[in-house]
């Protein structure tokens, strides 16, 4: 354990917390020690009492900074996006009072680590064990697997994913509740969306890039919305960041034990978001022998026999599948508006910005080939997850579908109202 003396500043409010939580303690920057690696990256720190390590952390994400350029902007915006940003922004204003009372459900129903205090500005929650999950934790196919233990290993921390998240989609909840209301698909989108037009909007090449891309984007959400009501897809209590490095993963008894960090983008939402952003992060591990869409219909398969004892519909495949493409495009344009963030108002060459695939592109990732402080880094991410969107067959085939759908209607015009 460190025990070196730290000399941390603490915001007021934290020590207030604090001082309730440890009482005894007189000294408390002298027991702080900043902390890295899995939890969010907003400020959080470590503290060690009676020999337990705790967890402490701010929630003081400012909303306002993040939508300011939208908001000064906005009238340079479409109509429906200006309505759009509107109403969503009033959801994310609450995302700190949210993230605390995610953390809260998730400990209560041990999802991730206990949680001690009240105070919805702070989380103090007691250190997970074990260590974050790697794309190759899952690599079920690896070609170099020599052991039946290897392959029963990656399989069962696979199956425990999939179960746990089976577990956090059927805790019970309140559809109203507003402390747990978070932004839909649709609206992050949008919010992404809005910012790369107003961050990026001297950068001709991209502003016609991002102008090509807003059918296509407003197309398919909108038919995936209709698809969601049809196929009642529930609402449930949802992550909404699935990737290893907010699983915490340790083994007991060679039994794995799982805990969910940074319940930042935590709420009600769609379960099979989670599902998809799950399967994306563990498809970079798997060998090129293993068919894209063949991988995700078996996990698909798994985590509806175990929800539901039953496999998917072709619906909810296609459904599944279009949603795993979804999420590729909230990353890629996240990623475009963190590159306007860190370019210091140098306009990108994203006509120049080369086109990985997504392995290619998480394997640079991994080996720390690319810069995510960068502009390049942001840059290249961004291309790579939308030119996947773009690109895609499965959303193709949903378009394609629609047109017809609409092409063969006696009621073409009401359809074309509704899907617009």
């Amino acid at each position: 354990m460190d025990n070196r003396k730290s000399n941390m500043q603490l915001p007021e409010n934290i020590k207030a917390e604090l001082k309730d939580f440890f009482p005894d303690i007189t000294n408390l920057e002298s027991h702080c020690q900043p902390f890295s690696g899995g939890y969010s990256g907003r400020a959080p720190f470590k503290i060690n009492y009676n020999g337990k390590m705790y967890v402490v952390r701010e929630l003081n994400l400012d909303v306002e900074k993040i939508t300011q350029p939208v908001s000064e902007s906005i009238l340079k915006l479409p109509l429906k996006n200006q309505h759009a940003f509107n109403e969503m922004k009033e959801k994310f204003k609450y995302v700190n009072i949210r993230e605390y009372y995610c953390n809260l459900k998730a400990s209560e129903a041990n999802f991730g680590p206990k949680l001690h205090n009240k105070n919805p500005m702070v989380l103090i929650t007691d250190l997970a064990e074990g260590v974050t999950m790697k794309p190759t934790d899952f690599d079920i196919w690896s070609a170099t697997t020599t052991s039946n233990l290897y392959e029963k290993n990656e399989k069962l921390k696979t199956l425990s994913v999939i179960n746990c998240l089976i577990k956090l989609h059927q805790a019970p909840i309140d559809n109203n509740d507003p402390k747990l209301t978070t932004l839909s698909v649709h609206e992050w989108i949008t919010l992404f969306y809005s910012l790369a037009q107003i961050q990026h909007q001297h950068n001709d090449n991209l502003n016609h890039y991002l102008f090509e891309l807003d059918k296509r984007i407003d197309v398919i959400t909108n038919i995936l919305q209709q698809q969601a009501k049809k196929l009642a897809i529930p609402t449930a209590f949802t992550h909404g960041d699935i990737t290893g490095g907010n699983i915490l993963l340790e083994i007991k008894d060679d039994e794995p034990k799982l805990s969910l960090i940074d319940w930042t983008d935590g709420g009600l939402g769609d379960p099979y978001y989670d599902l998809a952003k799950l399967v994306n992060y563990m498809y970079s591990s798997i060998t090129k022998s293993a068919a894209d869409d063949n991988f995700a219909i078996m996990i698909l398969n798994a985590y509806e026999i175990g929800k539901n004892q039953k496999p998917p519909s072709p619906a909810l495949i296609q459904y599944f599948l279009a949603m795993r493409d979804i999420v590729y495009l909230r990353q890629g344009l996240w990623a475009l508006s963190r590159a306007a963030e860190v370019s210091k108002d140098i306009p990108l060459n994203f006509e120049s910005t080369k086109t990985l695939t997504v392995n290619e592109m998480r394997t640079n990732l991994f080996e720390k080939k690319i810069d995510l402080n960068s502009p390049e880094g942001f840059s290249l991410m961004a291309k790579c997850y939308i030119e996947k969107f773009k690109n895609s067959e499965n959303i193709t085939k949903y378009i394609n579908a629609y047109n017809n759908r609409i092409e063969a209607s006696p009621h073409k015009r009401a359809l074309v109202q509704l899907y617009s």
